[in-house]
């Protein structure tokens, strides 16, 4: 369960970002609506998984998600390690951001 938090975090900004993109109207409503609910959702998760860590600190997940190349002596891939430093940055970063955007909505609202 703590690899698809990890996953989603890091995917929902991205996926906001890629149907921002190709949205038509970037000055309406709707575009701040989905900006602001794609980082909220890696608030959420950011903050599900610092609860996570509080109680159980000595939690240390790594999940090698892709392999891009294996050979007897020599391994390339793509992981996460899910540690407790890195749970503490991913709340900080995502805090911060959601804060960050929905402050710009009042902040851009006449432009």
């Amino acid at each position: 369960m703590i690899n698809i938090f990890a996953l989603i975090i890091i995917l929902s900004p991205l996926v906001g970002t890629l149907i921002l993109i190709f949205y038509k109207n970037k000055n309406d409503i709707k575009s701040s609506i989905i900006a602001n609910t794609t980082i909220a959702i890696s608030f959420i998760l950011s903050l599900m998984l610092l609860i996570e860590f509080l109680f159980n600190p000595s939690t240390k997940v790594y999940s090698p998600d892709l392999i891009w190349f294996s050979s007897n002596n020599l391994f390339l891939g793509f992981g996460l390690l899910i540690d407790g430093l890195s749970v503490v940055m991913s709340f900080i970063v995502s805090f911060i951001s959601l804060f960050v955007h929905v402050y710009s909505i009042g902040y851009m609202q006449g432009d």
